[in-house]
């Protein structure tokens, strides 16, 4: 036996051992392996790749297969392999690229047509992989049962992302799996239930496929995604974390982990991640995924403020691959951020070059709306495609509802936005009555009793500024107005209010009485508060340049100004208020990133109707026990006649007026709200009575504030 049919028969023997559960002892036999491709023939560099994909070793696999490729560029037997070993870790659209060459090399091979048609699936395009699998089972012989299984599996794969559901599902029933619990046929019927929205069942199927084989990354990619999309990230890392414990040199399970640590926050993991999946991609001078590496911590250095960082990322990630449709959105939408209009539509536009669906999406943010007939029903065709992410695809429904709004066609978008809202509502699990009883115990909590024997409590600094009311109230405009005063920084939406009364009721559960927040603070004593507000002021400066105001607009601090009172007894307080009828549309026709952490009552008229009434009573009650605390502006008022409005704010604050601060707009700050692009135009009117247009469709909404009006005792109207 020469060295390199040992090397196969160690494979073999790692194989066995690895289904026998005995990981830890094949690792230490794979790792010992030394295999040098230099000293293999072309076939037995294709005997021992094959061997190694099975037992989840891409990364030295698609490392071997290079280094056979360039003493070999047209075998395809090499091409075939790398199309494999890069579709099994995710990256289809180079897979597509060498299993094309690969049937252009060796036509209509049955092992290169299965997964061709696999990767055409999974890249957006099967009617091509229909057309390639009617073909192959025309070809192949009735008596192969393994091949004829797998085709029609990718077949029913094909129809659900044709969104025929119905038929694939009726395809899976007939198939005649060669193990009636093959790991495939799981994850047909998880694709079919999730593109019925149906995703608690697509998990179950997941699961059980994760039983028969616990070890297989792709199963573990998918219920990451599944997690991901109702909001439970840390489940998603829990998923990414085990796949990269078995694939580590995986660089798409790197970069999804990265963006898995983004979305819980942790920027620390997040970028530590990106920079692994960076490394791979360096290692394998691969320039497409360098791109998107080096735009994942770009996206990191982004939500941690760090600007010219981010900048760089992406302008170096658009220099690797000049294509890179992660980089050209993200950077576009950094530069919405940061003001930088024409950048941003110029990015988005190459971006529609290259992805029509996308760019035109990002492009609508910027309210550069398409205007084509046939694309708007290319985009309405692709959105209603099912996928694991769901019967329909929201963010395009979304984008479908703001284009039709903006051509004046505005039953055919409230219909898109009905549906979109529709949609995630299935992902959510928003309660109305949690919501009503929470606002019940603020209330209750909050009394004139409470402040009455506190009333020497807290820091009375006056530079924190708190800007609040209703998302899509004018809460953004207004910040922006104010931080066009040299002696105002705007700090953006901060957390540091609710995030301190979610530790004291942690504190309170792990050590004390287990009560929440509101009720938690009520033994906090006035050296305790003094704390507390000593950081809160710390952390608003330490993200100005010195300042004397510092604002934080997180609009839902509403619920907090009985504990922001108690912090700071003499900071402004700014309240905005809107017609809530334009608040209700306009959020409406949002989808908003924290549809999972606060806003989840956006994606119904109804629950938006109870939630602003509750809204209105917080409201009514911290104008009753706190009176001339809190300082309104409307937003109507400031969009006819911006001045006085301006004038007033400054006025309040204690400054001095200056006539270029109605230039707002041009102000050069980041702004991540989702009225980036608004903040950035001189004030117009056309959002007022916006509900106007959608008048009949809002009646459950109308209904629904009214009727929570009542219940809170407030005054018969709308507020």
């Amino acid at each position: 036996m020469d060295a390199n049919d040992e090397i196969l028969q160690v494979l073999a023997n790692c194989r066995t051992l690895i289904r026998k559960g005995q990981k830890q002892e094949a690792d230490k036999i794979l790792n010992s392996v030394s295999i040098d491709s230099h000293e293999l023939s072309t076939d037995q560099l294709v005997l021992i790749c094959g061997a190694l994909l099975p037992l989840e070793m891409s990364g030295k696999a698609l490392e071997l297969l290079s280094d056979g490729l360039s003493r070999e560029p047209d075998n395809w037997k090499i091409h075939s392999l790398m199309g494999i070993a890069l579709a099994l870790q995710g990256r289809y659209h180079q897979s597509f690229c060498n299993l094309s060459e690969a049937n252009r090399l060796c036509p209509d091979h049955p092992k290169v047509l299965v997964n061709l048609s696999r990767v055409l699936v999974q890249i957006g395009r099967p009617e091509e992989a229909i057309t390639h699998l009617k073909k192959l089972s025309a070809a192949v012989d009735a008596g192969g049962d393994s091949i004829q299984y797998l085709i029609r599996a990718i077949f029913a794969e094909a129809l659900v992302c044709l969104g025929k559901p119905d038929e694939a599902e009726a395809m899976v029933e007939t198939v005649q799996s060669p193990d009636k619990s093959n790991v495939r046929t799981y994850k047909l019927r998880a694709l079919i239930a999730a593109g019925k929205g149906q995703h608690q069942e697509a998990v179950f199927y997941l699961k059980e496929a994760l039983v028969l084989t616990p070890r297989n990354t792709q199963i573990l990619k998918l219920l990451a995604e599944q997690a991901s999309i109702q909001g439970y990230y840390l489940e998603a890392i829990q998923y990414l974390a085990q796949a990269v414990s078995i694939d580590p040199e995986n660089f798409v399970v790197q970069l999804q982990l990265a963006r898995a640590y983004l979305n819980a926050k942790d920027f620390a993991l997040a970028d530590k991640t990106a920079e692994t999946a960076l490394l791979l991609a360096e290692k394998e001078k691969d320039s497409s995924a360098m791109a998107q590496a080096l735009s994942a911590k770009a996206a990191v250095a982004s939500e941690k403020g760090c600007i010219e960082a981010a900048t760089a990322y992406y302008q170096e990630a658009v220099a690797q691959d000049e294509n890179c449709l992660t980089a050209l959105l993200g950077f576009g939408n950094l530069q919405v951020q940061e003001g930088l209009m024409d950048e941003a539509v110029a990015n988005f536009e190459k971006a529609a070059q290259i992805n029509p669906l996308h760019g035109h999406s990002a492009l609508v943010h910027v309210h550069r709306f398409p205007d084509d007939p046939d694309l708007l029903w290319a985009i309405e065709k692709s959105a209603k495609i099912p996928s694991m992410a769901g019967a329909v695809k929201i963010g395009l429904l979304f984008c479908l509802a703001r284009s039709w709004d903006h051509h004046r066609e505005y039953a055919k978008a409230f219909d898109f936005a009905f549906q979109a809202n529709e949609a995630t509502q299935k992902v959510l699990n928003y309660d109305r009555v949690t919501n009503r009883n929470q606002t019940e115990r603020i209330i209750k909590f909050f009394s004139r009793d409470f402040f009455s024997g506190r009333k020497h409590y807290g820091n009375n600094s006056r530079q924190p500024v708190f800007i609040l009311g209703m998302p899509r109230s004018g809460t953004t405009l207004t910040e922006q107005i104010l931080s066009s005063h040299p002696d105002v920084f705007g700090a953006g939406e901060l957390g540091h209010i609710p995030g301190w009364g979610c530790q004291l009721g942690m504190w309170e559960k792990m050590h004390g009485t287990g009560k929440e927040y509101p009720e938690c603070i009520e033994d906090l004593t006035d050296s305790e508060i003094r704390r507390i507000s000593c950081f809160c002021l710390k952390h608003l400066q330490s993200l100005s340049r010195g300042e004397d105001f510092v604002i934080d607009k997180l609009p839902h601090n509403f619920r907090n100004i009985g504990f922001i009172h108690l912090l700071f007894p003499r900071a402004p307080i700014i309240h905005c208020t809107r017609d809530p009828r334009d608040v209700a549309i306009s959020n409406y026709f949002l989808d908003f990133k924290a549809k999972f952490g606060g806003m989840g009552y956006a994606y119904d008229l109804e629950d938006l109707g109870n939630h602003i009434a509750d809204y209105q009573a917080l409201m009514a009650h911290w104008e009753t026990i706190l009176p001339n605390r809190v300082f309104h502006v409307a937003y109507e008022d400031i969009v006819e006649d911006p001045e006085a409005s301006s004038r007033r704010l400054i006025g309040h604050i204690g400054l001095d007026w200056f006539p270029e601060l109605l230039n707002f707009q041009s102000l050069k700050r980041p702004v991540k709200t989702a009225s980036s692009w608004q903040v950035r135009q001189p004030i117009y009117q056309s959002s007022k009575n916006k509900w106007c247009r959608y008048e009949k469709q809002i009646i459950p909404f109308i209904k629904a504030l009214s009727h929570g009006r009542e219940r809170w005792g407030l005054s018969e109207g709308l507020g």
